[in-house]
């Protein structure tokens, strides 16, 4: 298995993957998402149950002849807007995770969260919005320049995945699938 090939394959074991970046690497985070077929939401009220939203996304695409033909879920945090006076914004994105996270069981969706990485400029080191989407995820990587770093990886202890042959590569959205709505 080529090294791309073994980044889809740990998506499709994972319900819920993390994807960070960096500015300078969200072409390459958008290149990958586009090689699976997916929905990205980001028009999403994180107050509302994330079911009731699925539910409403099923009946418009039915109503309205939308694609409905994905089987991965795409949020990116950063694309989502954070309100609340009496909670920090990585409790809301913990409560909005968790029930993400109950609302894909025992469904055929899985999730892939990506989100910006914040640099600390006193420690010189790059976090993640909420340590809650590391607790929730089966995997969690960093895109680097032209690598991907693995940050958590319950399938092997591959830590370093090279990305050449993105561009050739045909995954998913290629191939005829069955729809899950």
């Amino acid at each position: 298995m080529d090294n791309v090939e073994l980044l889809y394959d740990y998506f499709s074991k994972s319900n819920i993957s993390v994807i960070g970046y960096t500015t300078s690497t969200e072409k390459t985070k958008d290149k990958i998402i586009s090689k699976i077929s997916h929905v990205i939401i980001n028009d999403i009220d994180p107050s509302i149950c994330f079911k009731q939203f699925i539910r409403n996304k099923r009946i418009d695409s039915l109503l309205n002849n939308l694609d409905s033909n994905y089987s991965y879920i795409v949020i990116d945090l950063d694309e989502i807007t954070w309100n609340s006076s009496r909670l920090s914004i990585s409790e809301l994105i913990h409560n909005f995770l968790i029930d993400v996270a109950n609302s894909i069981l025992n469904t055929n969706y899985k999730l892939i969260i990506t989100s910006h990485l914040i640099r600390d400029i006193h420690s010189n080191t790059t976090t993640f919005r909420s340590y809650s989407v590391l607790l929730l995820s089966n995997f969690f990587c960093v895109i680097e320049n032209d690598y991907i770093r693995v940050i958590k990886n319950g399938y092997s202890s591959e830590k370093i995945i090279s990305l050449n042959g993105l561009e050739d590569y045909e995954y998913e959205c290629n191939k005829k699938q069955e729809s899950i709505l």
